[in-house]
């Protein structure tokens, strides 16, 4: 007798569950939508950041990454999740990034640099890595990366050094260069038991061209000047401009024997006094289209000390070298006076 009815009211909880179970369906339909639309909006944001952002898990299989990663390796980031930090960054990368890896896997925070060489292009790129691990209840699940390029900031920093280290109208070492790399000479002159020099110059009637010329002959002067000294040295030498129109040179490894080191920088001295005695064309530009060309003579007065270890001070070996360059331009120029202990 309550079959039929049993049935019906069966049906309606059928009915009702099944509404249930749609409306459910729906709603994690309408849930994946929204999580979809955030990680495409998330990937969207990832993907028009100038930095490589990715995230590998603790195999070191990746996870996800973004664009950058085709500008930065040639590798289409839409094809890395799955693959291997080794295959996306090459063997040797790999291997010199290890040690960091290692430590993100111990849940270590890493920072470093790192040159990475631009596909296709002879250029290379300054970076600053990241690796961020993720850890959740003590576990680390894997890490995150980011590395940034850091191109512009290594090039404003090497025109600092450069300013601070390198005289702007010669190119050539300033005085505080010339200091450090006279100090490492002497400690290597120590160690080797080689001599080495010290050499003042000053150029000649210098002011006198200022004065008919104006400073811009001066400046071109001194520029052929200083090509004029390198090309006389040796690879191991250095020439300096100190300031005005007086340049040093030092001289290393000359000789153990004092005698013989000192004619050795003799010999180079007055190499570079026959150079610089030379006659010299100046050019001087006097608007946009014209330029004048001016024959000059000059000559040079070149003072010479010699030092072996550390057994003088530094201020000491540039008075004994200035004090005979004084000698070379009282005894009128264009000469060389070698210290004499």
């Amino acid at each position: 007798m309550n079959r039929p009815y049993e049935f019906e009211s069966r049906n309606r909880e059928l009915e009702e569950e099944n509404f249930r179970l749609r409306k459910q369906v729906e709603h994690l339909s309408e849930l994946e939508a929204r999580q979809s639309a955030r990680l495409h909006k998330f990937q969207t944001v990832l993907d028009h950041m100038p930095s490589m952002i990715g995230y590998w898990d603790k195999d070191l299989l990746n996870r996800f990454g973004n664009k950058a990663y085709l500008s930065w390796f040639g590798i289409d980031h839409a094809q890395m999740e799955g693959k291997h930090i080794r295959e996306v960054i090459g063997e040797e990368r790999y291997r010199l990034n290890l040690p960091y890896i290692e430590g993100a896997l111990r849940g270590e925070a890493q920072q470093f640099e790192r040159a990475i060489p631009v596909p296709n292009s002879d250029k290379v790129r300054q970076s600053l890595a990241e690796y961020i691990p993720e850890i959740v209840d003590g576990e680390v699940r894997g890490f995150f990366v980011l590395v940034s390029d850091i191109t512009v900031i290594k090039e404003a920093e090497a025109v600092v050094r450069n300013m601070a280290y390198i005289d702007s109208l010669t190119n050539l070492p300033n005085r505080r260069l010339l200091s450090d790399r006279l100090q490492q000479s002497m400690a290597n002159s120590k160690r080797g038991g080689e001599f080495g020099a010290v050499m003042f110059l000053d150029m000649d009637n210098f002011k006198s061209l200022n004065d008919s010329w104006g400073h811009e002959a001066g400046d071109a002067l001194l520029r052929v000047v200083a090509k004029r000294i390198k090309d006389c040295l040796r690879e191991i030498d250095t020439v300096a401009r100190f300031g005005g129109d007086e340049f040093v040179v030092l001289l290393n490894d000359l000789a153990s024997d004092r005698t013989d080191a000192a004619a050795h920088a003799q010999a180079i001295a007055e190499k570079i006094s026959i150079a610089l005695s030379a006659p010299y064309q100046l050019e001087m530009a006097q608007d946009d289209t014209k330029a004048t060309n001016l024959q000059y003579r000059s000559a040079a007065s070149i003072g010479v000390a010699l030092f072996s270890g550390q057994e003088m001070e530094m201020n000491e070996i540039f008075r004994l070298a200035d004090a005979s360059m004084y000698k070379a331009k009282k005894a009128g120029g264009n000469s060389v006076h070698v210290h004499t202990p």
